[in-house]
């Protein structure tokens, strides 16, 4: 009964971004598209719809790329001293983008995602802001858990689908060669 109302909240929710995304497009003066897309996002994440949640995300990407999605400081999020601010909206973006890639099993582009996100939130932030830190300690821990997932992969034991990182591992390792060869033979 909880999951359900949980759901059922969950689907007004993305009615509801939706409704605010259209109207948004429509206006000439909307002011935060790519944080709507990025709210759809989230949504549409925990509903585990993560090919559309990345299109949302892909969608934020372009128009801060553009300059038309909130500027590059998330707007709202500041400190209690209102002197810096405590998110930045295109590091948000590209660890969002991290997320779903990973969820889709894209594992070169979610590293690729992880790791800009702590450029941008590096250069906007700073080296040292808690949001910096926590999306340096998430993109080492997707990098350890990609690679621990590429070698189970490549020895044969998990998965039948090899990555460009499983294919480069067993070329690399003559006793993984084997391995491998004699999985897709089976």
């Amino acid at each position: 009964k909880h999951t359900h109302t949980q759901q059922t909240h969950t689907h007004t929710h993305t009615h509801g971004q939706h409704k605010a995304l259209k109207l948004e497009t429509e206006s000439t003066t909307a002011d935060n598209p790519a944080c709507t897309h990025l709210n759809l996002c989230a949504i549409l994440s925990r509903l585990d719809r993560h090919q559309h949640a990345l299109q949302h995300c892909q969608c934020a990407l372009e128009l801060l790329e553009r300059g038309e999605g909130a500027g590059g400081m998330t707007p709202g999020l500041m400190n209690d001293y209102q002197d810096e601010p405590e998110s930045s909206i295109l590091a948000v973006c590209y660890h969002n983008m991290a997320v779903e890639h990973e969820h889709l099993k894209h594992s070169d582009d979610a590293l690729q995602c992880y790791f800009r996100s702590v450029e941008v939130a590096q250069a906007e932030l700073g080296p040292d802001h808690v949001v910096t830190l926590a999306f340096e300690r998430r993109a080492r821990e997707a990098e350890a858990n990609i690679e621990a997932k590429g070698r189970v992969t490549a020895r044969g034991m998990k998965g039948s689908r090899m990555s460009e990182y499983d294919k480069k591992l067993v070329n690399a390792t003559p006793s993984l060669k084997t391995a491998a060869g004699a999985k897709t033979r089976r």
